[in-house]
């Protein structure tokens, strides 16, 4: 008796876990239906585009973080994070970056978080028609605040695992200064003024797919994936970043991953970003 009862009281557990999988991949399937809709019509609403002349940069990511796992739904975390720009000889940004997670089912989860940026923004030149120097502005560090709020779903097919992310995303950059350099057509200095960057607000959403393969009895996973990032104000295309990567699961508790980007900017959104081949290293402790 007793028997029956508890095959049949795990019969309906197994049906429901059944049905929440099932509802799951639904709406995973939806979400990636609506990126693939979405991305085309991004394109065609790109109005501004970066100077085709630029040459692709060199750019190297390196980052630490840890995260601290509160409840079986509940975890919280904290990354810092160095970026190099210039074929990596100079420093880019610098970043601190407190978040947490709930997972509100099985393959969905929420989670909200912030940076604190230091930003080196990079020295510029202006030159006149007849190609002699107009001005030039030294590289200078200024800081940066964003926010943000992301949605991730994910489903399950055999031993890939295929994720979406929707992100929106806020970054306030306060005004700056620094000083702009006049100079003569000969190259002789001539004077200075103050050069202001004006404060600034900016929302983005930032739609991530991301398919990866669980290597059986390999504790190296590879991945590949791509992230739109679209202005809200008008819902221009901004960038896209091209990803394959592998991550190094050492033990239960240490990661480390190491990733190849290609950035390709589609509108000057004053962030300075440029097309960019990236290498990412990173080293993710769970406590």
């Amino acid at each position: 008796m007793i028997s029956s009862r508890y095959a049949a009281a795990s019969s309906a557990m197994y049906k429901s876990d059944n049905n929440h999988s099932n509802i799951m991949k639904r709406y995973v399937q939806y979400l990636l239906s609506a990126l693939l809709v979405c991305s085309p019509l991004s394109l065609m609403a790109q109005e501004e585009e970066v100077d085709a002349a630029q040459s692709d940069d060199v750019e190297l990511w390196t980052g630490i973080e840890m995260e601290k796992k509160l409840s079986k739904k509940l975890s919280v975390g904290l990354e810092g994070e160095m970026r190099s720009r210039s074929n990596a000889s100079e420093f880019d940004r610098f970043s601190l970056s407190p978040s947490v997670e709930y997972k509100i089912l099985k393959h969905l989860k929420a989670s909200v978080g912030g940076s604190v940026i230091a930003m080196n923004n990079p020295a510029k030149d202006k030159y006149r028609s007849d190609n002699t120097l107009k001005w030039h502005r030294d590289s200078y560090w200024a800081p940066r605040y964003r926010g943000y709020a992301a949605l991730t779903g994910d489903v399950d097919l055999g031993r890939w695992n295929i994720s979406l992310r929707e992100r929106y995303q806020v970054t306030y950059r306060p005004e700056s200064s620094t000083e702009r350099y006049y100079y003569l057509r000969d190259g002789r200095f001539n004077y200075s003024e103050e050069d202001v960057s004006e404060s600034k607000t900016t929302q983005v959403l930032r739609s991530r797919l991301l398919a990866s393969y669980d290597i059986r009895h390999c504790p190296i996973a590879p991945f590949a994936g791509a992230e739109i990032t679209n202005d809200i104000s008008d819902f221009a295309l901004d960038k896209i970043r091209y990803t394959v990567g592998a991550d190094w699961k050492v033990n239960k508790s240490n990661t480390v991953s190491l990733v190849y980007i290609y950035q390709d900017v589609k509108a000057d959104d004053g962030e300075d970003d440029v097309n960019s081949h990236i290498i990412s290293i990173s080293y993710k402790h769970k406590f």
